[in-house]
């Protein structure tokens, strides 16, 4: 072995007995008071709670917080009852508002640290983070503060003490979390809360949506949906299996499964956040709501509710994560989820069936078809154990003729046209009648291949023309008592 190889291994063990018995000198040093204490917070052997005092919540008359997110006051304005006078005039959560009081009411210690600690920086109390006053009136005034200091090495817990006490303790988390609120998580959150009339008459629904009105600055026209009211007419059938139909801007039954949901969110609407109470303009301009990207209506029976939706909320991570929104009536900026802000980006055919009309087959009157200068009528009674069916004034396959009107069911709303069309003869015209009105469809050829369809006289949609090609082609194969072709 080299000389210089044997010098580094005797190196290496003078350093390594050189380091042991450094250990033994720590571990044999005593341990400062403070050490101890910190220590003993973590082993939960031998805890025993104290009760530091016990009061009546409904004796309190003040309560003054004062936290890292700058605090609130709580004053009794009434028996049981407080209020923030920070944020007067908004509605608050009173749930929250009570916890604040109770938490201070009564007052248990999980266990003494130190009766007499020299440094109190250990604990965090030399610049506690959190300082609640409480003042008690009854008979005569009774007044504690309470302060809080770091959270303990194994959590749940903070180091706290009585203002006018040595006497360090610890106090659970889950008593006093409250108190690190600012004065805005006592507003409540929910946008909109319907109320109940005790004394409506027994059919009235509070929560029945009559309209519904999205409105943004992109889009040409308004969405507006609208509560269906052949859901009234308990004879008629309808294929619309949702509650609702879009009225604008073109007419369209909703899908149920993409629709309801957003149609009943607004109840319990609930924010994240406050962002803002009382926003001056440069406020509502920062949030981007002197000129909202979107404007919500409802009109519902408990009362209407307009919201108006403005920039997108970007998380500390510089991830947008909801957006600014404002109920009119309410000055005050909330931010909303992104899933709690559908109606943003929702366009019409994200909500809608795909199919232009829906009367149920056992409600229909009559179908008239023109086409290349003749018409053919159908008139279908009965219901599904004796179904019937004329053709042209003559007994018909029932059987073949319910294949042909799912097929005129299923007429396509491929994509919405609002636009101006040629009024000459239609390709195709269908009017489907039943007791309670009519729908008629008409068909014009466009370019790229495509249709404009017009329900009712309005343009609302395009489709592709091989749609209507099929149908004429399936009239023939009904005539000739072939199988109808389902795709196009």
């Amino acid at each position: 072995m080299k000389k210089r190889t044997k010098g580094i291994i005797a190196g290496s063990c003078a350093v390594v007995l050189l380091a042991g018995a450094l250990v033994a000198l720590k571990l044999t040093e005593p341990q400062t008071e403070e050490e101890d204490n910190l220590a003993s917070t973590s082993d939960t052997s031998s805890k025993t709670s104290t009760l530091l005092y016990d009061k009546n919540p409904s004796d309190i008359s003040s309560v003054e917080v004062t936290n890292e997110n700058g605090g609130y006051t709580v004053e009794r304005y009434a028996d049981d009852f407080w209020t923030i006078p920070e944020i007067s005039g908004l509605p608050l959560n009173y749930t929250s508002v009570n916890s604040a009081v109770e938490a201070l009411a009564t007052v248990t210690a999980q266990q003494v640290v130190s009766e007499a600690p020299e440094d109190l920086s250990v604990y965090g109390l030399d610049k506690p983070q959190l300082k609640a006053k409480v003042v008690f009136d009854s008979g005569s005034v009774f007044e504690k503060t309470i302060l809080i200091g770091d959270e303990t090495p194994k959590g749940g817990e903070y180091y706290f003490k009585l203002e006018d006490s040595d006497t360090v303790y610890t106090i659970k988390s889950s008593d006093i979390s409250v108190l690190f609120s600012k004065e805005y998580d006592f507003i409540n959150h929910v946008l909109y809360d319907n109320v109940t009339d005790d004394n409506a008459e027994d059919d009235y629904n509070p929560r029945k949506i009559n309209s519904m009105t999205i409105s943004r600055p992109e889009l040409e026209y308004d969405i507006v949906v609208e509560y269906d009211v052949r859901q009234d007419y308990e004879e008629l059938i309808t294929g619309n299996s949702s509650s609702y139909v879009m009225t604008a801007p073109v007419s369209l039954d909703l899908n149920p499964d993409k629709s309801d949901a957003m149609m009943e969110l607004i109840f319990g609407l609930t924010a994240s956040d406050v962002a803002a109470v009382d926003p001056d303009e440069a406020a509502l301009e920062e949030y981007g709501l002197t000129e909202p990207a979107c404007t919500v209506n409802y009109d519902i029976n408990a009362g209407a509710a307009t919201l108006f939706i403005g920039n997108k909320y970007y998380n500390d991570s510089g991830v947008p994560t909801g957006y600014y929104v404002m109920r009119e009536g309410l000055d005050v900026v909330y931010v909303l989820d992104t899933a709690n802000v559908p109606w943003v980006s929702i366009q019409p055919l994200d909500i809608t069936m795909t199919m232009v009309t829906s009367t149920y087959i056992y409600s229909v009157e009559s179908i008239d078809i023109t086409y290349d200068g003749k018409t053919e009528t159908f008139e279908p009674n009965g219901d599904k154990d004796n179904f019937a069916v004329k053709h042209n004034g003559e007994d018909a396959d029932a059987d073949l003729f319910k294949s042909l009107y799912q097929y005129i069911l299923r007429a396509p709303a491929e994509e919405i046209y609002l636009g101006a069309y040629d009024d000459k003869e239609p390709d195709v015209s269908i009017t489907i009648k039943n007791e309670y009105g009519e729908d008629k469809l008409d068909f014009y050829s466009d370019a790229d291949r495509k249709s404009i369809i017009v329900l009712n006289g309005k343009a609302n949609f395009k489709c592709r023309t091989a749609y209507v090609d099929r149908l004429i082609d399936n009239l023939g194969h009904y005539a000739a008592g072939e199988d109808i072709v389902t795709s196009w």
